[in-house]
């Protein structure tokens, strides 16, 4: 039982440092990938929409 805790605790230690480490790269060496992809992905947002006068859960004045 003791060595099969050692052997998820090793799986789960190289899978968090891998994750951190992608993060980490992603973030410095892709940014321009990353803003174009989220600037693609929200590009048709603004037609989706229509205008309102007022917030929808905030009605107008009397």
């Amino acid at each position: 039982m003791r060595k099969a805790f050692r052997i998820v605790g090793a799986v789960l230690s190289i899978a968090a440092v891998t994750l951190f480490l992608d993060g980490i790269v992603t973030a410095t060496l892709l940014p321009g990938v990353v803003n174009t992809d989220r600037d693609a992905a929200e590009a048709g947002n603004r037609r989706a929409y229509i205008h309102a006068d007022h917030h929808h859960d905030i009605f107008p004045g009397p």
